[in-house]
């Protein structure tokens, strides 16, 4: 019995012991106001690192969802920018507010993206706090390094070149939005859970957990994973018990996070259009992307991300990664074991290391989106471990600080130094790679020489800085390389063609761009643009024909048409094609002036009128709309206010003798008849053999008795 007691008293004793506090004192970061200095240094970092990335340049998608996108333009049109994405309304919103802001001045949305970028670093931050006041992490050795932990996770995290594709490339935005709600999300859920028992405070938590759910949900469809993510927290950080020992435990967040799962399955259901196969494309895949082949793709895939995390060298924005078709294969088979032998150490670290444990489940969850069997026509793209990132940076830091923190507290600071200055170097490296299209395509040009999309895409950056021949030049090798699917570069290069006057060649790489995609309608825009140069009106008109039934609102085709009609003087098609335009898309002075005076040749007068009035508001200067203004007002008896208008026109063009001769009609039938003749005589000047101004001038001056 005896024996018994002191076993018992033994036991207490232990646990009295672990209780206690550890003799070893915190590494730096303690007190409030040390975290404060932390954070700064975090977001000083970013600043730092990126601090070269608000002159890069739009790229790739960028044109797609925010330059050339029309829907963004005004935030009062919001169907336009919510159904424009059809899972990320809140993503393309942001881009709907920079625009209204700032239109597309490029630093502005590099400032956003920097925004978010700092704001999910100190999420990280918090949510390591988070995690080591759970009930698992509370009695863990490294609890008092806990804000040492979470400042060092976020500078690294802050500063990780492979961070670049969702911070420096403006469109991945949608990236590094999700994981700013998921974090927050996470974050809520684990502040109520922590509250212990259901107050206000912890419901506030709840329901702001679940608002940044939804935010989430509609920003990218990453967000999919996010209700067994809070099961993942749950089960590794809110019971200190393996998971079989109580299961009972989970009754207290049932609700929600069934409530979740409804919230976030439902729509997924409504929207995901089912896991089908993804055609051939051009610069993504010259196979069909299946289910299955995708999935033993991305074995080696995760293999490659895991790496640009550990050593984050030559970095590309177009990888050139082969499809798998088997899973036999020696690399496909080695990437797979290699990643199952990961998940095998998760679950033997679950007891012992939950943190690391956590970690490497957190990576693969946030992963299983993009890198699972839902095909996708990229097979990789470095965006996609913005949100996984985060596991591996716990893992990181934890795991330097539980082999160091209490042997060499200097060795600590030499690894983090290290790793902090190569991370920035290369960061801010990598930002001038994204600086324009020139620098970023080249390189990955140099990385992956023989995919068509990086070829195409420089193309485009000379287009735009009018090097014609360097544009054509890569849209040849890009066909070169992909004769069947390359469409784009065939349409580019007629482009290219176009703007050297070499309209056939254009005609004829527009033409081939049809042929291998029926439904091009910037093949058919650019291809009627160079029949229109050659004065091929009719050819022309029949291409914009087949641009509208293709993209009824395609930007200002039914205007280019109606110009196109107008020349050829069908005069009442073109009027309807002008007020069809102006109804979509506001005009400019010169538009709104071609529908003046197609209102002009139909006797419309007043209409007439009202349209050179209106041009003349927009460009106070505009000649033409002077002039056939006071025209329209001489036809219509109102003389006296064509006069004006003909001073205005003859001010900005003095050299016209048809404005002369003009208002000298209009003086002439107002009685004004020195002015009428000093007016004939200025027209004579310019042109001697202009006759018709000599019998007007003859005749006023027999009728005043001057004739000689």
């Amino acid at each position: 019995m005896s024996s018994k007691k002191k076993v018992i008293k033994s036991h207490i004793a232990a646990k009295e012991v672990k209780k206690q506090p550890f003799s070893q004192p915190p590494f730096l970061f303690t007190s409030s106001r040390s975290q404060i200095v932390g954070i700064t240094s975090v977001l000083l970092l970013g600043l730092l690192v990126y601090s070269n990335s608000f002159v890069a340049s739009f790229q790739l998608d960028d044109y797609y969802t925010i330059v050339d996108n029309l829907k963004i333009r005004s935030l009062s049109h919001t169907s336009d920018w919510w159904h424009f994405a059809q899972n990320r309304p809140v993503s393309i919103f942001t881009f709907a507010l920079n625009y209204h802001f700032f239109q597309l001045e490029v630093w502005s949305y590099h400032a956003v993206n920097l925004i978010i970028h700092l704001t999910n670093a100190i999420l990280v931050w918090w949510l390591c706090l988070l995690i080591f006041s759970s009930p698992a992490m509370e009695d863990n050795r490294m609890n008092r390094f806990k804000y040492d932990i979470g400042i060092i996770a976020a500078l690294l995290f802050v500063s990780h070149p492979l961070a670049t594709a969702s911070v420096t490339y403006i469109v991945q935005r949608m990236a590094s939005l999700v994981s700013l709600f998921y974090l927050l999300s996470i974050a809520m859920y684990l502040k109520a859970r922590l509250e212990q028992k259901l107050n206000i405070s912890a419901l506030l938590f709840y329901i702001a957990a679940a608002i940044s759910a939804m935010l989430a949900l509609k920003t990218k469809e990453n967000a999919y994973t996010l209700p067994f993510a809070i099961l993942l927290v749950e089960t590794f950080f809110m019971r200190k018990s393996a998971l079989k020992k109580g299961l009972g435990d989970f009754k207290s967040i049932g609700i929600l996070v069934i409530g979740l799962a409804v919230l976030f399955i439902i729509p997924f259901l409504t929207t995901f259009s089912g896991i089908k196969p993804v055609m051939p494309s051009l610069g993504k895949t010259p196979v069909i992307v299946t289910p299955l082949n995708y999935l033993y793709t991305q074995f080696s895939v995760i293999v490659k991300y895991i790496q640009l995390l550990v050593l984050p060298v030559n970095q590309n924005v177009d990888y050139d990664w082969e499809m798998v078709d088997t899973l036999f294969s020696f690399h496909t088979l080695a990437s797979l074991i290699f990643l199952i032998s990961f998940l095998v150490l998760a679950v033997y670290l679950f007891k012992k290391q939950r943190l690391i444990s956590f970690g490497i489940f957190w990576f693969f969850l946030t992963l299983a989106v993009e890198s699972s069997i839902i095909p996708l026509a990229d097979m990789i793209f470095e965006h996609r471990t913005y949100l996984p990132s985060v596991g591996f940076f716990l893992i990181l830091t934890y795991t330097v600080f539980y082999f160091f923190a209490e042997k060499n507290k200097g060795l600590i600071f030499g690894i983090v130094g290290i790793l902090l200055l190569t991370n920035s170097i290369l960061t801010f490296e990598r930002n001038k790679v994204w600086k324009d299209g020139v620098s970023l395509w080249t390189d990955a040009i140099n990385k992956s020489p023989n995919v068509t999309r990086p070829l195409i895409n420089r193309g485009f950056a000379y287009v735009r800085i009018e090097q014609w021949d360097k544009a054509i030049a890569d849209y040849t090798r890009a066909i070169e390389l992909d004769s069947v699917y390359n469409y784009e570069a065939y349409s580019k290069r007629g482009i290219a063609y176009g703007n050297i006057g070499e309209w056939w060649k254009a005609i004829a790489d527009c033409s081939k761009a049809i042929e291998l995609e029926p439904k091009l309608v910037k093949g058919y825009y650019n291809r009627a643009v160079a029949w229109a140069s050659l004065g091929k009106a009719e050819m022309a008109v029949q291409d914009f024909n087949f641009v509208l039934g293709l993209d009824a609102n395609f930007e200002k085709v039914n205007y280019q048409r109606g110009a196109l009609l107008m020349n050829l003087g069908y005069y009442d098609r073109a009027l309807i094609d002008f007020n069809k335009e102006f109804s979509i898309h506001k005009p400019t002075a010169e538009q709104i002036y071609n529908r003046g005076f197609v209102n002009e040749k139909l006797n419309k007068w007043d209409m007439a009128i009202e349209d050179y009035t209106t041009s003349i508001n927009l460009d106070p200067d505009y000649v033409s709309a002077h002039y056939n203004r006071a025209i329209a007002y001489y036809k219509t008896g109102q003389k006296e206010k064509s006069i004006p208008d003909y001073n205005n026109a003859i001010r900005l063009s003095p050299k016209e003798k048809e404005m002369y001769y003009m208002r000298g009609l209009a003086f002439s039938d107002l009685g004004q008849t020195e002015k009428a003749i000093n007016d004939y005589t200025k027209a004579l000047e310019l042109d001697p053999n202009f006759t018709i101004a000599s019998n007007n001038r003859a005749a006023l001056l027999k009728k005043s008795g001057k004739f000689k």
